[in-house]
């Protein structure tokens, strides 16, 4: 771990591409591998989100959002020389000006789809929202997810263009063709805004949103709180489900209240959260059955954000898998 740069990208030609360089590179250092990317000229706030496709531990894509709008893949080749170890692709341009200049701070959530007769495909999943202004109420934010179709070897297939923000259709309207790249989920408060990074469980995205007060001062010079809620998306169609508070049936009590957030088009309301301020992202925890549980029993899922507790729709059963690594002899 000697935090020397392995590898870069950015929009201009780096005059020094050694991380540990300073005016000069010393001739005995190895040049980083850098790869120019004319369209990367916007901040990059969020996390990217690494991922390995066929568990082998090795990097194959990264998906990266920035503050103008846009979201992008990197595909690395194994084996392929350092210069041409990545390829970059724009696979979406969201933003835009006035009540269209959406950011992206949150890190793109990634899960893989496989229902039906269609092409299984990646669907990156993140919310727009200015970090920077959660006070602004001007903004028209929303929740994105793009389909990445997948190959016949498991990888992203190259798009010719970039998504826009008009060409994906809005959630709660007519159902989503094969042929469709995403859809869009426009947020029904005013200034509400996603400044944190969804999870997705069984097709299903949690994600916080945030909206400012209209009036932020009270009169007597008190901060008035904001408004968050817990919306809970299928990734497939962009259909909202109910977001249920969980209830610990060994004790007898809901763990958080979960009423009327206001319902969208498909009826599904989001569940309000009791936090004034911008709520943290939803974190899993997965409960084992009690101790005298009967035969059938399986664990339980939770999603906390902050202190309060929601139900997660839970595929099935946890496995404890293993493996132990052959000394050489």
């Amino acid at each position: 771990w000697s935090g020397r740069r392995l590898w870069s990208a950015s929009a201009q030609v780096r005059r020094d591409a050694h991380a540990a360089a300073g005016p000069a590179r010393p001739s005995h250092a190895p040049a980083v591998p850098h790869l120019l990317v004319p369209g990367l000229r916007y901040a990059i706030a969020a996390t990217p989100r690494v991922i390995d496709l066929d568990g082998d531990g090795e990097l194959d894509l990264v998906y990266v959002a920035d503050t103008g709008g846009q979201l992008w893949r990197f595909a690395f080749e194994r084996g392929a020389p350092a210069s041409r170890a990545a390829r970059a692709t724009r696979i979406a341009a969201l933003g835009g000006a006035g009540a269209a200049d959406r950011r992206f701070h949150a890190e793109p959530d990634v899960a893989q789809v496989v229902s039906g007769p269609g092409t299984p495909y990646l669907a990156v999943t993140l919310g727009s929202g200015a970090a920077a202004e959660p006070l602004d109420l001007r903004r028209a934010d929303r929740l994105y997810s793009i389909r990445e179709p997948l190959d016949a070897y498991g990888r992203p297939r190259d798009t010719a263009t970039a998504v826009t923000d008009a060409e994906l259709p809005e959630a709660n309207g007519p159902p989503l063709g094969p042929e469709a790249r995403g859809w869009k989920r426009t947020l029904s408060l005013a200034g509400e805004k996603i400044l944190v990074p969804a999870l997705t469980v069984d097709h299903v995205a949690h994600v916080p949103a945030y909206a400012p007060p209209a009036e932020p001062l009270a009169p007597d010079c008190t901060r008035r709180p904001g408004t968050n809620r817990l919306h809970a998306i299928d990734v497939r169609d962009g259909r909202a489900v109910p977001a249920r508070a969980a209830r610990d049936a060994r004790a007898g009590r809901s763990t958080a209240v979960a009423g009327d957030g206001g319902a969208g088009a498909d009826g599904a309301a989001p569940a309000p959260l009791v936090a004034g301020g911008p709520a943290p992202a939803l974190t899993l925890a997965v409960l084992a059955p009690a101790a005298d549980c009967s035969s059938g029993c399986v664990s339980q899922a939770v999603g906390l954000v902050g202190a309060e507790a929601f139900s997660v729709p839970w595929p099935g059963r946890v496995v404890r898998t293993g493996w132990a690594e052959r000394e050489p002899r």
